[in-house]
């Protein structure tokens, strides 16, 4: 019954992990010269830490803790919710 219930929150926290990470990607992208090297570091670890976690499971039965799904689903939320709100602003101007 336990393993039941935590193969949707592995699922869930795969999936908002990999995107967490197409995101942090697509930071580094972004970055110039100008970028803080603390901000480039930061983003670069939270990338590497999040392909750790998506590809935790393959090596080993790891479990993971309702509180890291959580904390990562409300850091894609809010990467998204920024996303969308500079796309409505490139859409406003004229």
């Amino acid at each position: 019954m336990n393993m039941i219930l935590e193969f949707p929150i592995e699922f869930i926290n795969a999936f908002v992990c990999i995107a967490l990470t197409v995101h942090g990607i697509c930071t580094i992208n972004h970055f110039s010269k100008e970028t803080p090297c603390l901000m480039r570091i930061g983003v670069a670890l939270f990338t590497v830490g999040c392909v750790g976690v998506a590809i935790g499971p393959f090596y080993g039965f790891v479990t993971a803790d309702p509180a890291e799904v959580i904390m990562n689903t409300g850091l894609l939320v809010y990467a998204l919710r920024k996303e969308l709100l500079a796309y409505m602003h490139r859409k406003q101007r004229p």
